[in-house]
């Protein structure tokens, strides 16, 4: 919250390991290169990779949208990549929250039950505790609550959730659905 933690996207080769690559039409993408999580501390000068699986897997696919703990010891973010967990096979950019001291990563764009997303997630926000994660989707089946628009595969409509991290329970916000061309 003081400012020395810092989190950015960017497709540039910014460390030594950094060599993965990307299908140009991968959420934007325009080139071979990876868009990827950064978290930067500014007092110790060290730039560390977030966006990379178990074990430092490169990911397959860009990531975006990071969000920081306001003492900068977890950070969210978007990614379309497949590999960064195992059983990602929903076709669909989710959100994942990476604890930096551990290394350890998960995916929070899930159902109640821990079912993964039938559509895909975006604009992940957490709390400055970390305790819950707000973002948008268009799943489905992450809560019990029909979409109000006449949403479709031409015009989808995001809906906006809240996740307790420490719980796994998941709401919908309750406001109007929000008009998506894509997420």
């Amino acid at each position: 919250d003081d400012g020395d933690v810092i989190a950015f996207a960017s497709r540039a080769a910014l460390l030594a390991r950094d060599t993965n690559t990307c299908p140009p039409i991968a959420m934007g993408a325009t080139g071979p290169s990876c868009s990827d999580i950064y978290v930067y501390t500014r007092s110790t000068d060290t730039l560390v990779r977030a966006s990379v699986g178990a074990g430092g897997t490169e990911a397959d696919g860009p990531s975006r949208e990071p969000s920081l703990t306001a003492n900068g010891s977890q950070v969210a973010f978007t990614s379309a990549a497949t590999n960064l967990i195992a059983g990602d096979t929903n076709s669909a950019s989710d959100i994942f929250l990476r604890t930096l001291a551990t290394t350890e990563i998960a995916r929070v764009s899930l159902s109640g039950t821990g079912a993964q997303g039938d559509r895909g997630s975006s604009l992940p926000r957490l709390t400055d505790d970390g305790q819950m994660l707000a973002f948008l989707s268009e799943a489905t089946n992450f809560a019990d609550s029909p979409n109000t628009l006449p949403c479709d595969a031409t015009h989808p409509c995001a809906r906006a959730f809240v996740r307790s991290l420490a719980t796994g329970a998941i709401a919908r916000i309750p406001a109007q659905d929000v008009w998506s061309e894509t997420l």
